[in-house]
């Protein structure tokens, strides 16, 4: 009765969400990359991480089954694979700033951007599929499960990052983004880019002491006075409120089993 409960919510209350998620993550791959190809093409990218990981998990191994967890796969490959596709792009951008040996031509910028986002993304695809792979060993099937597919998902957006995504930035930028800076005469440079060289950079550099200070004062209060407050919570926690029709109709069930074995005893 439970997982019926938690399908019924799954798909009538929180599968809007995954919409929601897609329409912002998009926006701000659109506003990052300023290219509706490379977000829809980076979309596709991301969106097809998430049944690659599942093929591995019921076709090569063999599983037949996959757990209500695997909804929250969809989240958790959105915010990876935007973030992967924000490194890719930042990179080539900045291949654009570089000194001629490098800005001179698109197959020089290629090579150092690709050079660039590839190592960086390596490391920390590889930690957070390393981090999912962990809970292959555990005894609880839907971690198993979860952790099995996620990282097989990011091997896949890492694979497709490195791969796709390339191929669609050298497109957009050979045919598309000289037909756009033709339409508006000039192309602007990035906006992020001048902010965090410019402002940002000389703010960080004069504040520096301060900044300092406070994350020192964050760190400590983390990493020590707030662990000690924290005391062992002798409830667990219920999955619905208590007012919650599953809350009510469970509770009842148990106290009529519970009569019922009283009366046999």
């Amino acid at each position: 009765v439970t997982g019926d409960v938690i399908l019924y919510y799954l798909y009538n209350r929180d599968l809007p969400f995954v919409g929601i998620s897609f329409v912002v993550v998009a926006s701000l791959l659109w506003s990052n990359t300023r290219s509706l190809f490379v977000t829809l093409c980076g979309m596709f990218e991301i969106v097809i991480s998430f049944p690659l990981g599942l093929f591995v998990w019921y076709y090569v191994i063999g599983e037949k089954n996959v757990t209500y967890l695997m909804f929250l796969a969809v989240f958790i490959i959105m915010g990876i694979g935007a973030d992967d596709i924000f490194v890719l792009a930042d990179a080539w951008k900045q291949s654009a700033q570089q000194p001629p040996a490098i800005s001179g031509s698109l197959e020089t910028r290629f090579a150092w951007a690709y050079a660039r986002a590839a190592t960086s993304m390596l490391a920390t695809s590889f930690t957070t599929c390393a981090a999912f792979a962990a809970c292959a060993i555990s005894p609880i099937w839907d971690i198993k499960c979860f952790g099995v597919v996620n990282a097989c998902m990011v091997l896949a957006d890492y694979v497709l990052v490195i791969t796709w995504m390339p191929a669609v930035i050298l497109f957009d930028e050979t045919y598309l983004k000289r037909a756009r800076c033709d339409r508006v005469k000039q192309c602007a440079g990035s906006r992020v880019e001048e902010f965090y060289g410019g402002r940002y950079a000389r703010f960080v550099v004069e504040q520096r002491r301060p900044i300092v200070a406070v994350f020192a004062v964050l760190l400590l209060f983390t990493g020590v006075f707030w662990p000690l407050t924290l005391e062992a919570d002798d409830k667990a926690d219920a999955m619905f409120a208590d007012d919650h029709f599953e809350t009510v109709s469970g509770d009842r069930l148990r106290e009529i089993v519970h009569g019922v074995v009283r009366k046999h005893d």
